[in-house]
């Protein structure tokens, strides 16, 4: 996934952008914003273990503003948990932490960590969001409305699970959440080349399909781009 990330931020993500890192993890993907030349990268995750290693690789860089804390639909402490802290995945969906645990035979660990949603936090105008938080899309959606609505990002990259991690239905209507505030939706994956293919969702034609599929895989988690003009 940090690969495809990369790839997308080399591409997509602007100099002078400003960046909302949802799901930060070890900071491979802030580090590509930066890169690229983004004015900030606003870097979240809930994790202490994962905060730890954030708040340490850039103690000294004033372009990233570190935030502990999910993202969801509603502000305070939730329950947070994690198929096991080697893993690096955990969900305050309860649900999709569940069967991501049945699925990889892991343990769940569970803690509470703080929770806000984009509305509160009045961030202002963010060009280029990623959104990588394990199945609790919706509820970042159900809390980012008035956001979405009067400053939506020129680029929204969001990661979305199938079954068996997800419910079945859970990607359509994520999809369908997100796209009302978009005009293209994208597949985007690693081609055979190793660069970035991104595919349009409204094209037609098996072949173009399989090629998006097939992209899709080499990249790693699905991986969805919304935008306001076709970028394939």
């Amino acid at each position: 996934m940090a690969e495809l990330d990369g790839l997308i931020a080399s591409r997509l993500c602007r100099p002078d952008d400003v960046v909302l890192d949802i799901g930060a993890f070890h900071g491979e993907s802030t580090q590509s914003y930066l890169a690229c030349g983004a004015r900030m990268v606003h870097a979240f995750e809930p994790t202490p273990e994962s905060f730890a290693v954030l708040a340490k690789q850039f103690a000294d860089e004033p372009r990233v503003c570190l935030h502990n804390v999910a993202v969801g639909s509603t502000e305070g402490m939730v329950e947070f948990l994690e198929q096991g802290i080697a893993f690096g995945k955990g969900s305050i969906e309860s649900g999709f932490a569940q069967r991501v645990a049945a699925a990889r035979a892991s343990t769940i660990e569970r803690r509470t960590v703080p929770c806000t949603t984009l509305d509160s936090l009045n961030l202002g105008a963010a060009e280029f969001w990623k959104i990588d938080i394990e199945g609790a899309e919706n509820q970042l959606f159900a809390g980012a409305q008035k956001t979405l609505s009067a400053t939506p990002p020129r680029i929204l990259q969001i990661e979305i699970f199938d079954t068996p991690y997800n419910v079945e239905g859970h990607r359509e209507r994520t999809l369908a959440n997100f796209d009302r505030f978009f005009s293209y939706c994208h597949l985007a994956g690693i081609t055979e080349a190793g660069g970035l293919g991104i595919y349009d969702l409204s094209a037609t034609g098996q072949d173009a399909i399989r090629a998006a599929v097939k992209a899709s895989q080499r990249g790693g988690a699905p991986t969805f781009i919304f935008s306001h003009e076709s970028l394939a």
